[in-house]
């Protein structure tokens, strides 16, 4: 078998491991979104990255460091994979919060934390879907509530008036945090794979 045969058959289990492990990630996924969408918040964040970083590391594995120095045709296919992966995780994450934000739990959770940080830093303007704006009516009279069109899928903005500082808890930007974050996680370079062989 020359090298391109075996680029090509190593390819092609590199994409069915790839496809493996991407039933594995969706079969995982609802459970492990459920959790992500109902903490959202600071808790969420840190077990999102937890299990995204470890999804990632499966991904960019390699077990064959001899044909990844040949070429570079293993790490393609695998990087084409990702994205797709990565497009379809986050689709299902976004999905997943639009669902939790019809719960009634979704509404005391936004409720209790725009009063904790009103609590924290006094006369505050909040920025809500239109869609959210009836929790407005239980909120402190330190909160001044605006209606928002935007599709930030959940959450608020806070336009926190003593700093003339806003701060962004929307589902949406924590989303996009998250996926930018999973996207900074790199396959090793093939020198670096080929030194690893070598030892």
């Amino acid at each position: 078998m020359n090298v391109e045969e075996k680029l090509a058959f190593f390819s092609k289990i590199a994409v069915q491991e790839a496809e493996q492990e991407r039933s594995k990630i969706l079969a995982d996924i609802d459970e492990r979104m459920s959790k992500l969408v109902k903490t959202v918040t600071e808790d969420a964040q840190r077990h999102a990255d937890i299990r995204l970083r470890a999804e990632a590391s499966k991904i960019e594995q390699t077990k064959n460091k001899e044909i990844i120095a040949a070429s570079g045709d293993y790490k393609k296919a695998v990087v084409n994979v990702r994205a797709h992966l990565l497009d379809e995780l986050f689709e299902s994450a976004a999905g997943k919060a639009k669902e939790y934000t019809r719960a009634e739990e979704y509404r005391e959770r936004l409720l209790e934390d725009i009063k904790k940080l009103a609590e924290r830093f006094g006369r505050v303007k909040v920025y809500l879907m239109e869609r959210d704006m009836p929790i407005a009516r239980s909120l402190p009279g330190n909160c001044e509530c605006v209606g928002m069109k935007d599709d930030f899928i959940g959450g608020f903005k806070l336009l926190i008036t003593e700093r003339n500082a806003i701060e962004d808890h929307t589902y949406l930007t924590r989303l996009k945090a998250a996926r930018a974050d999973f996207n900074e996680l790199k396959i090793p370079h093939t020198a670096d794979n080929g030194k690893e062989a070598g030892k």
